[in-house]
């Protein structure tokens, strides 16, 4: 089981937690967590500070982050020395990250490195107070720092597991207290190097944590608990009607969580789908409901729709580069995502002309001013001596709204139907994609529009 930040978010949630590992401790091996909501964006908010040499701004933020922790285990553990004990840890922790910000603070260095550091004290925290709340309440549990059970690259702030040296750490570390018993209580959200230097794998990543442990140790089943039901329909901020989807694909979910559902980490499902491991969508707040599965074939029911998701990105940039001279310049295209490579950038989706006129691609807003230079950098001369290409044009306030579902597999009319819906409403289409898993069909409105199409396709192709 993996518990996520807002099911940690203070005093209360922590006993809520407590109450579901002991309903089903006969069928646990491990407990993932992340760190209390909001945490992180502290902690990255306090190095921040250090770097611009403002020490009282990062005291002063340390200062509120132990507060919080230790009011919370001052209100769930009535043992007198188990609290002691957890104080003893949170004071320890604080001041190690009071070192390591004087050091960014004398330093005036802020390197990725730095930063893994600093922002994966959080998990430290509460997986600290909940190990200690279990044993208050007569479970064996152990707190286990996750840089000692996954190994990765040296790709700081978004670091890639070792399959092999991680799985031979994770048996090695937690097998003896299986043999004994014990929960482990692990942190989610990093790991270290093969020197043992702390590392993170990207923000959100704590479920991503969860399903390499689980995939290791061949679980059953994965549950991840957050503070909604499951897996909806459309985002139910965009859409007051969306449903819980009760079962869905590995694919489904993976398109889902790349085009912009929040619940799941995009990485989370790869593990999982190695070992043909399902993932459980469950709320802490709501916890006998049955919420979503995700599973390798989803049962489908016979009258059921064949679109299951409406999804949306929104805060990106269109970046089209075209000119006549494009058509026949054969390795335009990797020129183009060679320089968009170089500018460190992620691409989210792609549309070309037929004719090679012109090639489009989004990617986040605040990518846009590098990306453009490393394209004017890499295409300088064939625009401005060849005029091969004629211009690189840069368009903000755009999002993609991906419409997701394996039963449009084979099934003719999907396409229309989506685009009979947008037409109807008068939104405007700016680009399109489509996969040939036809799994998604993914298209480029203007950010305005976004809310307004959600709600359209939803309530026309799904309610």
């Amino acid at each position: 089981m993996k518990f996520g930040g807002t099911s940690l978010g203070d005093a209360l949630a922590f006993q809520k937690v407590a109450q579901i590992i002991k309903k089903y401790k006969p069928e646990l091996s491990v407990i993932v967590v992340s760190a209390m909501s909001g945490v992180t964006n502290s902690l990255i908010k306090a190095s921040e500070e250090a770097f611009l040499g403002h020490r009282r701004n990062f005291e002063k933020i340390l200062k509120d982050l132990k507060k919080k922790h230790l009011k919370v285990a001052q209100r769930i553990i009535k043992n007198p020395l188990l609290l002691n004990k957890v104080d003893d840890i949170i004071k320890k922790k604080t001041r190690e990250l009071e070192e390591i910000l004087s050091d960014i603070y004398a330093l005036r260095e802020r390197t990725l490195r730095y930063l893994d550091i600093v922002s994966s004290y959080g998990e430290e925290f509460s997986s600290n107070i909940l190990s200690v709340l279990l044993q208050d309440q007569g479970i064996k549990a152990e707190q286990i720092s996750s840089e000692n059970l996954i190994v990765t690259n040296e790709d700081f702030g978004r670091a890639r597991p070792l399959e092999k040296e991680t799985s031979r750490k994770i048996k090695k570390v937690l097998n003896p207290l299986f043999r004994k018993d014990i929960i482990p209580i692990v942190t989610g959200f990093k790991g270290a190097t093969k020197k043992g230097e702390i590392t993170t794998l990207g923000r959100g990543s704590s479920d991503f944590s969860a399903t390499i442990i689980g995939a290791v140790l061949k679980a059953k089943e994965i549950w991840i608990w957050t503070d909604v039901d499951g897996i909806y329909s459309a985002d139910p901020r965009l859409v007051k009607d969306a449903k819980i989807i009760s079962e869905i694909s590995y694919e489904e979910a993976s398109e889902m969580s790349y085009f912009g559902a929040k619940v799941l980490h995009p990485k989370t499902i790869l593990p999982a789908v190695r070992k043909g491991i399902s993932i459980s969508i469950k709320n802490t707040f709501n916890p006998n409901f049955s919420g979503t599965l995700i599973t390798r074939n989803s049962k489908t029911k016979p009258n059921s729709k064949v679109i299951k998701a409406i999804t949306s990105i929104d805060n990106l940039c269109l970046v089209t580069v075209e000119g006549m001279g494009v058509m026949g310049v054969t390795d335009i295209a990797a020129r183009v995502f060679g320089a968009v490579f170089k500018a460190g950038v992620s691409v989210l989706m792609i549309s070309q002309a037929s004719s090679d006129h012109s090639i489009c691609f989004l990617i986040k807003e605040e990518d846009a001013e590098k990306t453009f230079k490393s394209l004017k950098k890499e295409l300088r001369v064939l625009q401005l001596v060849t005029h091969d290409i004629n211009r690189i044009l840069v368009q903000k306030r755009v999002g993609i709204i991906a419409v997701v579902g394996a039963g449009m597999k084979g099934k003719y009319g999907t396409a229309g139907k989506v685009f009979s819906v947008l037409g109807k409403y008068r939104i405007n289409i700016i680009a399109i994609a489509q996969g040939s898993s036809e799994l998604n069909i993914s298209f480029v409105v203007e950010s305005k529009d976004i809310k307004r199409a959600v709600k359209s396709l939803h309530r026309d192709l799904i309610a």
